[in-house]
């Protein structure tokens, strides 16, 4: 189990998230505030028995709408998936795997897929 709360840091500030629920394979952390919540998923495929983890991240802000001057709350998500079988790679090789996406994941590639390059 993670621990709790879990600590998520951005644009050098450490947000404090509280564990809210547990619900079988699923747990939520959240601010108090609500402006930012982490959600830690796991599901196995009943007739592949692959094992699926999520780790899911949401942002909630006022956001003004450029056309109508109007301001409202909007959502800015990020999140990854693990999805493996439930033999035959080992936890170094999703090690491995996450390292090199982590790796490869620079700002630079940020901006590529906010611009929709492919």
């Amino acid at each position: 189990m993670f621990s709790d709360p879990l600590t998520l840091t951005v644009n050098s500030v450490a947000k404090t998230l509280p564990r809210i629920l547990i619900d079988g394979q699923k747990a939520v952390y959240q601010m108090a505030d609500q402006t930012f919540t982490m959600t830690i998923a796991h599901q196995v495929g009943k007739q592949d028995k692959r094992v699926r983890s999520t780790l899911r991240v949401e942002q909630k802000a006022i956001v003004s709408n450029p056309l109508d001057l109007t301001n409202d709350y909007d959502t800015l998500v990020f999140y990854f998936v693990l999805d493996h079988p439930s033999f035959g790679f080992s936890q170094a090789q999703c090690e491995q795997l996450v390292a090199a996406v982590q790796a490869f994941t620079t700002t630079g590639v940020v901006d590529k897929l906010f611009g929709q390059e492919i």
